[in-house]
Order: C-alpha cells, then structure tokens, then sequence
C-alpha cells in the first residue's frame, strides 16, 4: 500500500462561445464543456519517499482519455516543491484569469497530514520530489513543510481565481481544510436541460476525495481508471449525457465501498463561500446516444453494488434485492428521542435495498433494557438490534472504548474510515464474538468539546484539582492528569453544575451539549476535543443473526450503515456549526484547548493507554495499528 497523493484539481472554467442559430445541439467545436485546459502533474522519483512507479503510466492514460474533454492536455513530471508551486499558481492564475475559463489539473504524488496544535485542525500537503520524508517527529514535520505544498494554499488560489467552475479530485487519504462544506449521500439531481443551464451559470468549486486521513491508497490505484469510466458515461445514471461532480463521487463510491480488498470512502464537497455553491462542474459524456430517462431509475438513489470478484478497478454489478431474505427486526435505541440520530435514515435504506423484503422495527431508549444492558439483551436476544456506543461497555472490557474514539486519535469522519480498515474490523469482530455480537459503524455525532468549565482556565489556575465529571477511558485519563473525577448519569450533568457539585463537565457534541442546558450552567466551552475527538455508533447485531442472512442480506445491512453513518457526519458537521454559533450569541466563550494543557492530557493518555494495552490484547492490536498511522504520512498526532 502507499499513501501517495494523487491530486486532481479539476479546475473548470468554461469557454461559452455563441451558438449559430441554425444549430440542432452542442457540437464539438461549440459545446462548451468540451474545452479548456489540462495539467497532468506526476511525481515518482523521490529522493526521500518511496517511488511510485505507477504514476507515469496513470498519466499516460489520463492524458489519452482527457482529450476529449479539454482543448489542450499538459503532462509535467517529477518536479521539485519550488517548480510544482510555480507550475500549479501559474496555470490557475493565467488560464483562470478568464471568467469562463474551464481548467483541469491532476497530481499524482506522495501526500502528508499534519495536526497543527495551534489551530486544532489537520493540515494536508503535496510534496515535490525533493520534499523531506516525515516520520513522525517534530523536527520531521517542521522540515518537511518548507518544501511542501499546503491545501490552504490551494484553496486561497481556488477561491482568487475568477474562473467559472472549479472541480478539485484528490486521489488520498488525507485530512485537511481544502473544503469545509461536505455534501449528504443523497441521490445526484437530474441534469435536465434547464438545470444544466443553471448552474453552468453559476460559479462552483466542486471537490472530491477518494477517502479519509486514516484509509490507504494502493501501490495501484483504481481512481484513475474508475475516473475515466466515469467521464465515458458510466456515472451518467440519468442517461442525460452531461454528468456532474456529484455522480462521478456517487460512482465512486459504488464501486469502492464493496471493496474488500482495500477501503475507500470517496467524498464530496464545495470550498465553502456562498457564492460557488450553487453552480456545478459538469463533464459532457463522450457521443452518447442513449435516450434520457424523465424519472430517476430504480437504482439511482444508492448506486449500491455487492463487491467486486473481478480485476481491482473495475466497475462491479448492482445488488438484486430478489436475493434478500424476509426479516422483520426489532431495534432498541440507547439515545432520547430528542437526539438526532441516522435511524430513520437506516431503517429507510435497508428496506429500499431490500425492495421492503427486510424490516426495522425502532424501540426508544428504555423501552425493554437501559442502555449498560444493550449488550447482553442484543446477544441473549431480547431483541435483534441495538444502537449505542462502545464505550457503554468499557466495564466488561476496556478495549471497547476505542471503537467509540482513540485518545488524541482521529476525527469523526477518520475514524469512521479507521473502523472500516480489515485489520481493524478483524480485530473488533473477534472482541465482539465473545459476547456474541457483531458491530457495524452506523453513525457519528461528529466532533466533542472537550469540556465545559464554570470559571476559565488561566496560566495559574489549571485543572488540577478541578471537580469534574467525565466517563470511561476519558475519566481514566482526566485522572492520572490530576483531576478530581465525578462519575455521573447525562441527566445528573447540569443539575451538579447547577448546585455547584462540580467545576466542569466533559458531554458531547455543540448541538448535544446545547439541547440538555450546558449553556445555562456554564460558560466556558472548549472546543475541539482532543482526549475523545468524537463519538463513533454502532449497530449491534445478534451473531446468531448476522451468521444466519445471506451474504446478500449482510451486504445489505452494511450498505445501509455506512451510508447512515456518512449521512449524520454531514448532518453533524451542520448542526455543531450552527450550534456553536448559538453558544457564543447565548454569551459562551468558546476556545481550544492550549497546547500547554493538551500536552499534560496527551502524556496521560499515554501512560493509560499503556498500562490497558500490556494486559488487553484487543487494546494492544488496535493500538499497534493507531501507532503505525500515526508515524506514517497519514496523521500526525501529539508527539
């Protein structure tokens, strides 16, 4: 595997030159999604990284394949960090100086994130050939980053340049800030005529990922030629001959999710000012002839595929629903009903995969076990699903907290991709069948706070001796760094705070935090976490269950979950922004942590992960994984 950065800044600016009147559709010549310009850039000669022997071939066939949709294609190869930077600003700002410029740019090279403690953010990177290796020291990083190229770089230039519209495809694993605003898994919009012409009006900076900070690119990646399929018509489900950003990451996905042998969870996203949301990068498909359909096909809402069995790359087959068997399933749910959770989004795709063949039956929180007993009423089977988080069951192991988040470990979305990663799946499956449960990944609440304090943190008044209540792994932690720890229920929270029995309290998510009062008790907020960064939920399933559906029937289940689960990341990302933002209009001082106090609380994390993975096993494994990651050019984490 290699975590090489193939980057494509799909930079489209549109040439609309005037149609004659006598003209019966878009020809070559005047279609103005057949124009505009190409930068093919690939890095493979490294003299610090690993080669990447495939880069020169991919480009070969790109270029072949990108002449139908540009006026000119430029392929550059192995260039030093000074040149790439040149190279990149240059094409932008010269062929994006024109408001109609329609600009495609593509690199392929190695990749590296970064966490900047200052600004609590991941930060991403494209290296040139003379780029310095990082390996996971201080010194690495900060060498490294004179002689890289950063996202936030990209992202001013995409933002500056007036061209029309703008597609950025990065082929990695990355995180970082080159889009904030994340688009849903709903179905691409039909690309009627009349929509067509809107939003080429408009201006777009469209992006797509092909997965997370913490999945890994093969030495062989498929994105270039499921890329290529997609412009020759493969992702126009519509049949309209004209496909978007949106259905090229929906075919993406179709045939990347089933993947066995590799895990990739392409995204989709808009650089987030107002005014390139509503226009949309468009690809005109290839002399395409077939009829355009006036309603959405049977398929088109999931592009769902079971996995691949044939070459790595190509597009795999739909999944036939006639296969699913005829279950009604009963859920509890651990959350208040108040709580937005993706429930109703699962239960709906798993009865539309199924064609209604398979049922979920919602039980509210309560109703049948409390939430510590989930566990074995699902395994004893009392009911058939349940829906919770790990950590619930930290007593009867301690390795079941890092299904739910790693200390000083990835972000909600990452972490989600890291739960999905084989080794990391084996590992969890194995946990879970001692209990006799299998879990699926079904869900985030999206990025914590890391607590809430009545009186704020100063350079001489710290947290040590401070009262405050957290939970499991995190309260463990908060212990060793010297605070005095309050075990309490979520409805205990702000009543404590409120008579004064507590100093602080670690709870959730902004939006969370908000709907049980914390903003009433307490006024200073920090935020983001970092000891738990977000909560990760899972579906647990009976064994007896899960082995009894046919492998369809599990493809089914899974489909739905990892859908559900991007969807309310999506939907998270949303509402802690707005409730953020409700905070501060509501008088709450909302800060990161300092780096001084996140280097206590990561020493500790430390010294208890320590002592939990010398006797779990689980823990050890997963931890093993955690730590490879974090010193690859993945994620960089606190040192």
């Amino acid at each position: 595997m290699r975590t090489w950065l193939i980057t494509a800044l799909m930079v489209a600016a549109t040439f609309l030159s005037p149609r004659s009147a006598d003209a019966q559709g878009p020809r070559p010549s005047d279609d103005p999604l057949r124009h505009g310009h190409a930068l093919l850039i690939g890095n493979s000669h490294y003299r610090a990284w690993p080669e990447l022997v495939d880069v020169p071939l991919q480009l070969n066939e790109l270029e072949k394949g990108l002449k139908n949709h540009f006026d000119t294609v430029e392929v550059v190869k192995d260039l030093e960090i000074d040149p790439l930077r040149q190279k990149i600003d240059r094409f932008l700002r010269s062929y994006g100086n024109d408001s109609n410029a329609r600009l495609f740019i593509y690199y392929a090279g190695h990749g590296y994130t970064e966490l900047s403690l200052l600004f609590s953010e991941y930060r991403g990177y494209i290296t040139g050939i003379d780029t310095p290796a990082v390996d996971g020291t201080q010194r690495a990083w900060d060498a490294a980053r004179l002689k890289a190229m950063s996202m936030t770089a990209i992202r001013s230039t995409l933002a500056e340049v007036p061209a029309k519209h703008i597609l950025v495809v990065f082929d990695s694993c990355f995180a970082g800030t080159i889009f904030t605003s994340r688009a849903g898994n709903d179905p691409p919009r039909m690309l009627t005529p009349d929509v067509v012409a809107r939003l080429m009006e408009k201006q777009a900076r469209d992006i797509i990922t092909a997965g997370g900070a913490n999945e890994l690119v093969p030495a062989h990646s498929p994105i270039p030629r499921l890329l290529l399929a997609a412009l020759n018509g493969e992702a126009d489900v519509y049949r309209h001959g004209v496909i978007s950003a949106a259905e090229i990451h929906a075919y993406l996905r179709a045939n990347l999710l089933p993947r066995q042998d590799m895990k990739l969870t392409p995204q989709v996203g808009k650089l987030p000012d107002p005014g390139f949301t509503e226009g949309a990068f468009l690809f005109r498909v290839p002399q395409d002839t077939r009829p355009a359909q006036t309603s959405p096909p049977s398929n088109a809402p999931t592009f769902t595929v079971p996995p691949a069995a044939a070459t790595p790359g190509e597009p795999a087959s739909r999944i036939d629903p006639a296969g699913a068997p005829v279950v009604t399933w009963k859920l509890q749910n651990t959350f208040p009903a108040a709580t937005p959770t993706t429930l109703p989004f699962f239960i709906r795709r798993v009865g539309e995969l199924s064609s209604g063949r398979m049922k979920v039956e919602l039980l509210a929180a309560n109703t049948v076990v409390p939430r510590a007993q989930l566990l074995d009423a699902v395994s004893q089977g009392t009911f058939d699903l349940g829906y919770g988080m790990g950590n619930y069951f930290y007593g009867k192991d301690r390795a079941f907290a890092l299904m739910t988040a790693v200390p000083f470990g990835f972000e909600p979305r990452d972490h989600l991709a890291f739960r999905r990663r084989p080794d990391v799946v084996a590992v969890f499956d194995r946990l879970l069948a001692k209990q006799g449960v299998v879990a699926l990944p079904c869900g985030s609440f999206g990025r914590n706070g890391e607590f809430w304090l009545k009186k704020p943190l100063t350079a001489t008044v710290g947290l040590k001796g401070a009262k405050l209540r957290f939970l499991a792994l995190s309260a463990e932690i908060y212990r060793e760094a010297g605070i005095t720890l309050y075990i309490l229920s979520d409805t205990e929270v702000v009543p404590a705070l409120e008579r004064g029995l507590l100093d602080g309290a670690q709870f959730a998510n902004p939006k969370s935090d908000i709907d049980v009062g914390l903003p009433d008790v307490a006024k200073y907020y920090y935020h983001p976490a970092s000891v738990v960064p977000g909560y990760v939920l899972d579906l647990f399933i009976a064994k007896t269950k899960w082995d009894e559906l046919p492998p369809i029937g599990r493809q089914i289940v899974e489909q739905a979950c990892q859908e559900a689960a991007d969807a309310m990341v999506n939907d998270y990302e949303r509402l802690n922004k707005e409730a953020l933002a409700d905070m501060t209009r509501r008088g709450v001082t909302v800060v990161p942590l300092s780096v001084a106090v996140q280097r206590d609380l990561y020493a500790a994390s430390r010294k208890v992960l320590a002592n939990i993975t010398g006797e779990n096993d689980a823990a050890r494994t997963v931890m093993a994984i955690v730590e490879q990651m974090r010193s690859s050019t993945l994620a960089a984490k606190m040192r």
